[in-house]
């Protein structure tokens, strides 16, 4: 159960560094910045190629289950 495993993050970042192509994204992006995440599970395209200009990590789902070693 993954109950009580999010918070609110409050987004104060104006704009991603790097952004991805489809604008609609950036809010994740901003909002992983900004809450600390360590990572952006997600199947768009558009996010999935930054994945080398952040410190977190952007992958899809069984991806990042292999680097957490739960996979």
């Amino acid at each position: 159960m993954i109950e009580g495993a999010f918070e609110e993050v409050a987004v104060t970042t104006p704009a991603a560094p790097f952004p991805p192509t489809d604008p609609d994204d950036e809010v994740f992006v901003l909002c992983a910045l900004d809450g600390g995440a360590g990572y952006l599970v997600s199947e768009d395209q558009a996010l999935l190629v930054l994945d080398s200009h952040y410190a977190f990590a952007i992958g899809r789902c069984m991806e990042l289950m292999g680097e957490l070693g739960a996979g």
